[in-house]
């Protein structure tokens, strides 16, 4: 039997939430911010990936040999620093200013098509592992 260490780095977004972590589309535990823990993982190929809310990670090959070891380390994507505080701060900019409906209408297209990309295509892409 092998062991995957998995290391979650001390990162702003969903910090107060854990990342689930699945194994061959199975829960094997969860992962806290800033926290390291060690799964028992059985010999030959698996799929692992991490989860928390609507995000997760790209499906990885693993494939772990009698007593091996691996090490894993889950974090925020570049993506997440600017895409949330976008999504929930630029409206309420907008808003605040008074600005005409046509310059409203206008400034929030890119944020709906962000919010779209993010919610669909992007999901896979919000938690990176290295």
């Amino acid at each position: 039997m092998g062991k995957l260490r998995i290391h979650r780095s001390n990162q702003w977004y969903g910090g107060v939430r854990d990342y689930k972590i699945f194994l061959d589309n199975q829960k094997i535990g969860e992962v806290g911010k800033g926290d390291i823990k060690e799964f028992n993982i059985p010999d030959g190929e698996h799929q692992l990936f991490a989860k928390i809310d609507w995000f997760e990670t790209k499906k990885i090959s693993l494939n772990l040999e009698k007593d091996e070891e691996r090490e894993i380390v889950l974090k925020s994507s570049d993506k997440s620093k600017w895409t949330i505080p976008v999504i929930f701060i630029l409206p309420g900019l907008v808003y605040l200013t008074d600005l005409k409906l046509e310059l409203l209408l206008l400034l929030c297209i890119p944020i709906v098509l962000l919010l779209l990309y993010t919610l669909t295509y992007g999901k896979r892409s919000f938690i990176k592992v290295e």
